[in-house]
């Protein structure tokens, strides 16, 4: 055999490893689950379910604040009344004015009073995927409540029925055990009666 020829058993050997590291190789890329879950839309939303269970897309709910401002204004209010005595103009520090003029007219101007008041709503957008997993989780429990109690109180009744069955099997085995303590108490007495004085 030559120094750089290898033994036909070594190649053969070596073929065989390499056709089941490529099998293998095969295998894992086939079975990824990824892939698996991607292409099967039943197995794509029990994973979307369950990545919504677990609060992945919290992000999803988004929180809106308004702000709105609302303005009250009362309108300008102008009084008169008649004054004999002359002249008369003067202004407030609240921005009131009196006025009397020669005729003896008086004329109030008060200010226009404006109020402002600043409402903020804060609305929030629910994530209504998580709401509907969480509602069908709700009404699947219920319902395994439901079947539970009900559950529980047929066998309530058949414990109850299964007790008066009981009882009545009870009183017969007593009646029994009279009729017989009665019967051989009979027997025996009519074989010790020869033997009483009485």
């Amino acid at each position: 055999m030559k120094k750089n020829q290898l033994s036909p058993r070594f190649t053969q050997f070596s073929r065989v490893k390499t056709i089941l590291l490529l099998a293998l190789l095969t295998l894992i890329v086939s079975c990824n689950p990824v892939k698996q879950v991607l292409k099967d839309q039943v197995k794509f939303n029990k994973v979307a379910e369950e990545v919504i269970r677990r609060g992945y897309c919290v992000n999803d709910t988004v929180i809106e604040t308004v702000i709105d401002t609302l303005y009250k204004t009362d309108s300008l209010v102008i009084n008169t009344v008649s004054f004999t005595n002359g002249k008369l103009d003067t202004v407030f520090a609240d921005g009131s004015a009196v006025y009397i003029d020669d005729q003896g007219n008086v004329s109030v101007k008060c200010p226009v009073k404006q109020q402002v008041r600043t409402v903020t709503k804060t609305e929030t957008i629910r994530d209504r995927s998580l709401e509907n997993i969480l509602k069908s989780d709700i009404s699947k429990l219920d319902s395994i409540k439901s079947d539970l109690e009900l559950t529980i109180q047929r066998k309530n009744l058949s414990y109850k029925e299964l007790e008066n069955k009981l009882r009545w099997q009870q009183g017969k085995f007593y009646l029994l055990i009279a009729a017989l303590v009665a019967f051989v108490g009979i027997k025996l007495y009519s074989r010790v009666k020869k033997y009483l004085p009485f």
